[in-house]
């Protein structure tokens, strides 16, 4: 029997309830780290009592605060992970739909009775109702009184740290991908359309897949990658440049160009998804576009090296 696929829900009335009870678990969820992850395989596992593994989550970030935080990943993107790992039903919430309710109320009336649930999991740190008065010790005290069980799971410390978006976001932003990946479970990847550039790396022997990055997510450091893409079912190395391109005259901020071994064709208005691994060296500006293609190869070798001794 193949999975079911993964059901969506934008709003808390108007919807029938989920054909079976569920097993929710609550959060933000913005890059499905590997605290994520233990909080998502703890509901799924619920499954083997006849529970429906459930996601409730926001469109945003609730934390953000209007404060324009960058998100790790996009919405289509999450919810892609959440149908990978085995989720059947996500209630995907705006912020607004919930932040004025009391904690009581979002338990009765959100979890109980819209959601169905039977078990809660969040993380330690979680908060809800206005204003984030309810913790989890909140939550655990409150669906006992309604008859749910709650479980609430402790801080994941990897590389001498806790694991947390916020982490993540600062590793990013900073170009240490190697630890950022660690703390993801999979290479940090970006999915964007391929546009028309100026076409100056086919004038120098070294065409380049260029892609505008999201408004909205996480922008990484300036600087040349190490990085692969898939296409067609088919993983390439490659070598990503996040920046401005200094040495033809770039002025746009966030975009990405990609160099891919072994590749050629035309990808000209398809969506590619490339995953950054290692940061290679900080962007720079050449005096000529000679010694700018001396330094591309260079960077290819070291990039190709790389993956060789890594992946």
């Amino acid at each position: 029997m193949g999975r079911l696929e993964m059901k969506i829900l934008k709003t808390l009335d108007a919807h029938p309830l989920p054909p079976r009870s569920t097993s929710v678990a609550i959060g933000c969820f913005d890059g499905v780290h590997l605290a994520h992850r233990q909080i998502l395989e703890r509901v799924i596992r619920d499954k083997q009592t006849g529970l429906s593994p459930a996601v409730f989550t926001f469109d945003q970030n609730p934390d953000d605060g209007g404060k324009g935080m960058p998100l790790l990943m996009t919405t289509e993107e999450k919810l892609s992970l959440f149908a990978e790992l085995g989720i059947e039903v996500v209630f995907l919430m705006q912020f607004q739909s919930v932040r004025e309710m009391s904690p009581e109320d979002f338990v009765r009336t959100v979890l109980k009775t819209q959601c169905g649930a039977k078990n809660v999991c969040c993380g330690y740190n979680f908060h809800f109702g206005k204003g984030g008065s309810g913790s989890a010790e909140t939550l655990r005290q409150l669906c006992r009184a309604e008859k749910m069980n709650v479980t609430v799971l402790s801080e994941l410390d990897l590389l001498e740290a806790p694991v947390s978006s916020t982490r993540i976001r600062g590793l990013i932003q900073s170009g240490d991908l190697d630890t950022a990946n660690v703390l993801l479970g999979r290479p940090f990847s970006f999915k964007a359309p391929v546009v028309h550039g100026r076409k100056l790396g086919r004038t120098i022997g070294v065409p380049t897949m260029n892609q505008p990055l999201a408004a909205g997510c996480i922008h990484p450091k300036n600087g040349v990658y190490v990085s692969s893409v898939l296409l067609d079912g088919k993983r390439y190395g490659s070598v990503t440049n996040i920046g401005i391109k200094p040495t033809v005259g770039g002025e746009q901020v966030a975009a990405s160009e990609t160099w891919i071994s072994g590749f050629s064709g035309d990808l000209y208005g398809k969506t590619v998804r490339v995953f950054l691994h290692h940061y290679l060296r900080q962007e720079q500006k050449f005096p000529t576009l000679d010694v700018l293609r001396d330094q591309i190869q260079k960077d290819q070798q070291a990039a190709l090296q790389w993956q060789r001794d890594h992946l």
